[in-house]
């Protein structure tokens, strides 16, 4: 069966609960990235849409497949504009704006952003 929106909430996610769990448990046992990987079309959007609505832990949505196939690769300004524009998106960001300043840099596959606590300082 095909969806036409992404689910937001736990209620509305089909059979699922046991993926939820186990990032749940993850992000207590504080496991610090979470990627969730899987053929097309089986919920792991909703699943971390779902996880970012329901936790009280800061997170951030990044869908590397469209920024890959917008910009041809992914380098460190693509991410950096990619969590603000998710930053925006939330209701209340300052969890993770907190979570930014304390990391001192971030590397996905090689690329990354240094200081980034100088640079969240001045958003």
């Amino acid at each position: 069966m095909l969806f036409s929106r992404i689910k937001k909430s736990r209620n509305e996610m089909f059979d699922r609960e046991y993926e939820f769990d186990k990032i749940v448990s993850a992000i207590k046992d504080g496991v610090p990235l979470i990627v969730v990987t899987g053929i097309r079309r089986v919920g792991k959007t909703t699943l971390v849409k779902v996880l970012l609505n329901e936790i009280d832990t800061p997170g951030v949505y990044i869908d590397a497949r469209k920024l890959w196939s917008t910009h041809a690769n992914i380098s460190p300004n693509v991410i950096k504009k990619e969590i603000l524009k998710s930053l925006n998106a939330r209701k209340s960001y300052a969890p993770v704006m907190r979570l930014l300043q304390s990391l001192k840099s971030v590397r996905i596959a090689g690329s990354g952003v240094e200081s980034l606590r100088t640079k969240t300082q001045t958003l």
